[in-house]
């Protein structure tokens, strides 16, 4: 399976890690040439320099044979515009995205991506088990709960 992370922050070099990991083909997109230092020093030669949007970085990162593309930045624009062009230009089937604003879930949700990850709900989940399971277990700090959860 062939898979293009947009962003290659701590989380797409995470995901990046675990796909590897599973044998998978990747390629991770960042337009920091620091980032694809890092990102090729922790994955091999994965990394592709430039901005998501442009269909020549896209072809270089094997989009039209991608099977899954998976936006991990920190700006909603920019991930949903990478999913948006991976879906309508190159036909990828699965598309994956963080979502870090949580009021632009219904837009991400309207227009067709396959998986959204919204941040602030899974984390306040998180945190809302901590406190609940902190009542339970009263010697256990929450520092540590939350901690763990993250």
């Amino acid at each position: 399976m062939h898979t293009i992370i947009v962003g290659g922050e701590k989380i797409g070099v995470s995901i990046g890690e675990w796909l590897v990991s599973e044998g998978h083909e990747i390629a991770v997109i960042d337009f920091d040439k620091n980032a694809c230092i890092n990102i090729d020093e922790a994955l091999g030669a994965v990394s592709v320099f430039g901005v998501c949007m442009n269909l020549n970085v896209l072809q270089k990162a094997g989009a039209e044979r991608a099977d899954v593309v998976i936006a991990t930045t920190t700006r909603d624009d920019v991930n949903l515009a990478a999913c948006q062009i991976a879906k309508q230009m190159y036909q990828v089937p699965r598309t994956v995205s963080i979502v870090n604003d949580q009021d632009n879930a219904d837009l991400f949700d309207s227009l067709g991506i396959d998986l959204i990850v919204n941040l602030t709900n899974l984390l306040t989940r998180h945190i809302q088990e901590a406190v609940s399971y902190t009542h339970l277990r009263a010697h256990e700090p929450l520092r540590y709960l939350v901690c763990r959860l993250l």
